[in-house]
């Protein structure tokens, strides 16, 4: 690191460095003719931090655990990223027009903690960039090319008429608060937490500039790199504002509210913020009726999971009768979205919601039982009893591809958003169209595969496709003619049904039909379903598809995939086969299905992964609950690939569980018995909460770590197969001095060295 020439002077010698930090992952900046930050370890007297109190003097210092809440607010969902990321704390010295920089990654909180306080103590103002910036930048302070994705909007109110504002607001409340200062008037920051990252950052841009000239605040505050102050930081004014007024003042940071506050969908905010900046729009001069609505309104926003579809149906209904517009309702029930799920979603749901409330009370028409005589005039059943047949000759599914693809029957992979069903889906295809076996481990005969993407646009498609060549090492030869990867984007006109009572659409299946024949297609793959469909997401609607869908696969001898999003559920609550929108009906139609799992952060701890995100497995209707280390479940991935375009895209790659006996040998456990053996005489505890626990002796023996919690998950799984197999045993000891009877491990009758056990 190259600091200018210019002394720094100091009253005494700087101290030592207290804290160790990794120069190479933290990157330290400062224009030319400053001196070098005071970091890390050298912390300068804080007694100059001070502000006149009459003849006292008050110390003015940083909040560490405040810093921290920001810091650990803005990077506690950068696992959502296919690539690292870091922050960038910007520091500026109060009566200076030079500031100094440094990197740090979400693991490295702590240094910038240190880092933030420090420099802060010496009269600092620091400032941290809002979204993530990518790790090759260093050297210098970053820019919005820099910047990856946004997790935030947010506004900067430098003036009471914008905190004003803000607080009056009636769209999404903010997820996070700081407040700069108090005098010579109330200013301070509103952050909003998106729910999904947003790489479209002119569209962020565009959605920054619509809330502030509809908050009519800081009017430059919409650029990607952006740095803002940091909440439990003390806010140093310069001369001018001095002059003005200003004085020192601790920032403070809320993450907490009397009510939750929930990330919001980005096209909801955008609907919202535009139409607050053109308030005399239908759905704002709505009268919303009596008191209690607008707080059943208030209840549902709450809500989640399956309670959500009834609160939004009783709504619904309550809007109905007060004589609303269809239009009136969707616009009342779009900002109802829950996170996970698009304004369309919720509309088209909302949509079948103001059907069924309309036709309720008509009566349908009864149909009239048939006369004798036009009972005996319908043709019998063509039922047919069982007959002698050649029981080998009964033909059973031809699989094209693992044991999942078979021709003439139609597949189901249903997962919730951003598991990574489109990744999984297209690495399928180009499995399926090389024959290489990339995901199965063995090859077969190249076939044609039609890969249709309802959600991405065609250079996304390209990109994705190109990244899995280049980590797989393909030659593009291999795919030229074999696979069609085609973006429904410019395809308006691509539905599979439609209408309110759902309308098949025969002559797009006609078309699909003559296109599978004349290109001799032997896969097809739909991404997702939702999106092929322009009628309210109902189990018939889901019903009629699958069926139609079905016909074609057998009319075809196609094998045809869908790929389906769940429908709403708690948070927390693990998605089964059964959370299919349209549940079982569409189920139902399709010959086989199949579930793809997150890794939860408890199983990644187990596994001893660094980012639980980046994992998934596939698993069936009743695999689903198998421990993770299961053979049964299939593990994958998602990992980044720099394509030869330059782009850093995603694409997955099977990933196996971790073998708790991998580089374990029969001398190994030989060895283990002995040492177990020879505490006979006080036998270590079968109980791993005990501060005995034999696994204590097994980590020593074997050189293991116990205190890692994936080695000491992999100590349990070797402690319970031993016992199993009998190298080890579980017996009841007395345990005198305690006077209580407990478990305790002993050596078992089998010698490792001796058997073909190990």
């Amino acid at each position: 690191m190259i600091y200018s020439n210019q002394i720094c002077r100091r009253s005494s010698p700087p101290p030592k460095p207290s804290i160790s930090v990794s120069l190479p992952r933290m990157i330290l900046g400062k224009l030319p003719g400053r001196c070098p930050p005071q970091w890390p370890g050298f912390f300068p007297s804080r007694r100059n931090a001070v502000l006149e109190k009459g003849q006292e003097r008050v110390p003015m210092l940083a909040v560490k655990t405040e810093i921290r809440t920001h810091l650990d607010t803005l990077t506690k969902r950068w696992g959502e990223l296919i690539e690292p990321a870091q922050f960038e704390v910007r520091c500026l010295e109060q009566d200076s027009k030079f500031p100094t920089w440094a990197f740090f990654t979400p693991g490295q909180i702590d240094e910038a903690v240190d880092y933030v306080e420090s420099q802060n103590s010496a009269k600092n103002n620091c400032y941290v960039t809002v979204n993530p910036i990518r790790i090759q930048r260093v050297g210098k302070a970053s820019s919005s090319a820099d910047v990856m994705a946004a997790f935030f909007a947010f506004a900067d109110a430098d003036d009471e008429a914008g905190m004003n504002n803000i607080r009056s607001f009636a769209g999404p409340q903010p997820s996070m608060t700081v407040k700069t200062g108090s005098t010579p008037h109330l200013r301070g920051h509103a952050y909003w937490e998106l729910d999904e990252p947003v790489y479209n950052l002119m569209a962020w841009t565009d959605l920054q500039k619509a809330i502030l000239r509809s908050l009519k605040t800081d009017q430059a505050i919409h650029n990607p790199d952006r740095i803002m102050r940091i909440g439990g930081t003390v806010a140093w004014p310069d001369e001018k504002k001095r002059q003005r007024g200003y004085i020192p003042e601790v920032s403070q940071i809320k993450t907490t509210f009397q009510s939750d506050r929930d990330p919001v969908p980005f096209d909801r905010m955008y609907q919202v913020f535009r139409a607050a900046e053109t308030p005399h729009t239908a759905a704002l001069d709505i009268d919303l009726g009596s008191q209690p609505l607008d707080r059943e309104r208030a209840r549902i926003q709450a809500l989640s999971g399956s309670e959500w579809n009834l609160a939004v149906f009783t709504l619904v209904g309550s809007y109905v009768r007060q004589g609303l517009t269809d239009a009136e309702i969707q616009s009342l029930t779009a900002p109802l979205t829950l996170p996970g799920y698009t304004v369309e979603d919720t509309a088209a749901e909302v949509w079948d919601m103001i059907r069924r409330t309309r036709t309720k009370f008509e009566a349908p028409e009864q149909p009239q039982p048939l006369t004798p005589v036009e009972a005996s005039a319908l043709p019998p059943l063509a039922f047919k009893a069982w007959q002698q047949k050649d029981l080998t000759l009964i033909p059973s599914p031809t699989f094209v591809y693992s044991d999942f693809y078979a021709l003439g029957y139609t597949s189901l992979t249903v997962a919730p958003p951003k598991v990574g069903k489109s990744m999984l889906a297209l690495a399928e295809a180009i499995d399926i169209a090389t024959g290489q076996g990339i995901l199965t481990g063995y090859t077969r005969e190249p076939l044609r595969v039609l890969y249709y993407n309802a959600e991405d646009d065609q250079d996304v498609l390209d990109a994705r496709v190109s990244a899995l060549l280049t980590h797989y090492q393909i030659e593009q030869e291999n795919i030229v003619g074999n696979l069609y990867a085609v973006s429904g984007i410019s395809h308006d006109d691509f539905f599979l049904i439609g209408g309110v009572d759902g309308t098949i659409n025969e002559t797009l299946f006609a078309q699909l039909e003559t296109f599978i024949t004349t290109n001799k297609i032997d896969v097809v793959i739909f991404d997702p379903l939702q999106d092929l469909s322009r009628s309210p997401e109902t189990n018939e609607i889901f019903r009629a598809i699958g069926q139609r869908i079905r016909l074609m696969a057998t009319t075809t001898q196609t094998a045809l995939h869908l790929v389906h999003h769940t429908r709403k559920i708690q948070q927390g609550v693990t998605a089964s086969i059964d959370d299919a929108r349209g549940g079982s009906a569409l189920r139902g139609t399709s010959r086989f299905n199949r579930i793809l799992i997150s890794m939860s952060e408890d199983e990644g701890v187990k596994a001893g992964i660094e980012n639980h995100r980046f994992y998934f497995r596939i698993a069936d209707a009743e695999s689903n609950l198998a421990p993770p280390s299961a053979s049964v479940n299939q593990w994958f991935e998602k990992v980044s690939v720099i394509t030869p375009s330059g782009q850093s895209v995603g694409a997955v790659t099977k990933w196996q569980w971790p073998d708790a006996f991998d580089g374990i040998s029969k001398q190994d456990a030989s060895d283990v018995r002995t040492a177990i053996a020879a505490m006979a005489a006080n036998p270590p505890s079968n109980s791993s909460k005990s501060a005995t626990w034999a696994g204590y002796t097994i980590a020593e023996t074997l050189n293991i770590d116990p205190t890692d919690e994936a080695s000491k998950q992999r100590i349990k799984e070797m402690l319970n197969y031993w016992i199993k197999t009998d190298v080890l045993a579980v017996q009841d000891y007395v345990d005198r001095q305690k006077g209580r009877t407990k478990k305790v491990v002993i050596a078992g009758p089998n010698n490792p060295n001796s058997t073909n056990q190990g």
